[in-house]
């Protein structure tokens, strides 16, 4: 994962263990039109919608503050 602050985000979406488990946590980068950049279960890293994902901390980004527990899609 590259330099970027990195958050900690949980899954929302649906249970595939191939990709993305429903309700694990990832650490997470917020990437080009707001996408939620995550290392997944195969370790390779993928953009993924931001609606899949609920924030688990506070960040700051250039939008503003994205507080602990909110999803980001609202915030795209």
């Amino acid at each position: 994962m590259n330099k970027q602050k990195q958050i900690k985000v949980r899954f929302i979406g649906d249970d595939d263990p191939l990709a993305l488990r429903h309700g694990h946590l990832y650490e997470a980068i917020l990437g080009q039109k707001g996408m939620v950049c995550v290392v997944d279960e195969t370790g390779e890293e993928y953009a993924y919608p931001p609606e899949l994902f609920e924030v688990m901390e506070s960040i700051t980004t250039d939008a503003g503050v994205i507080t602990g527990r909110s999803q980001l899609a609202s915030q795209a």
